[in-house]
């Protein structure tokens, strides 16, 4: 009897499919560490111990400057910091399989900006409107070039401009609470 979602296979062929698969992947993974063996035997020592730290400088220079921005919180464990470790490994693999630089990013930036400045006072003013944490449920890897297009915008840049007038640089729109005591 099939299983369902087995395409019509019996549960042997599925699981003789799901082990081939298994030593190809093993095969693979072989040949790559291979491949990468010989290339470090080609390098001297020093480019072979750079070569080797990618990752860990990456992570670091990225955690001193998460930490310049205050954007580390106190309650990040040894887990975390594994993880986003192994995000910076991730990249150089992605990297080194499909020959594309590929960068580690934040999805809510660090310190993320509306670019649609209201000009009360007539002066340009940015405005930090989101301030992300270096943890890493908030980090992804993406290729380097898309990394680089992409605007520091949190919010649309197309907001209309604020009321002009009143007080305060604007006027409320009336909203009928004029009735309500305090």
């Amino acid at each position: 009897m099939t299983e369902p979602f087995s395409c019509g296979m019996t549960r042997e062929e599925v699981e003789a499919e799901a082990a081939e698969a298994e030593r190809e992947t093993e095969a693979f993974e072989a040949a790559w560490q291979a491949e990468i063996e010989t290339y470090l035997k080609t390098l001297d020592k020093d480019k072979r111990h750079n070569y080797k730290r990618r990752a860990e400088k990456a992570y670091d220079s990225a955690m001193r400057r998460a930490k310049k921005k205050n954007a580390i919180p106190a309650w990040q464990t040894d887990e975390d910091k594994a993880a986003i470790l192994k995000k910076f490994e991730f990249a150089i693999e992605r990297q080194m399989i499909t020959g594309v630089p590929h960068s580690v990013d934040h999805i809510i930036p660090l310190k993320g900006v509306c670019r649609k400045i209201w000009r009360a006072s007539g002066q340009t003013e940015y405005r930090h409107v989101v301030c992300g944490l270096h943890v890493p449920d908030n980090l992804r890897v993406i290729p380097l070039g898309i990394n680089r297009n992409i605007k520091k915008d949190w919010f649309d840049s197309d907001w209309p401009e604020p009321l002009r007038g009143g007080p305060f640089g604007f006027e409320l729109p009336e909203d009928g609470d004029e009735g309500i005591p305090f």
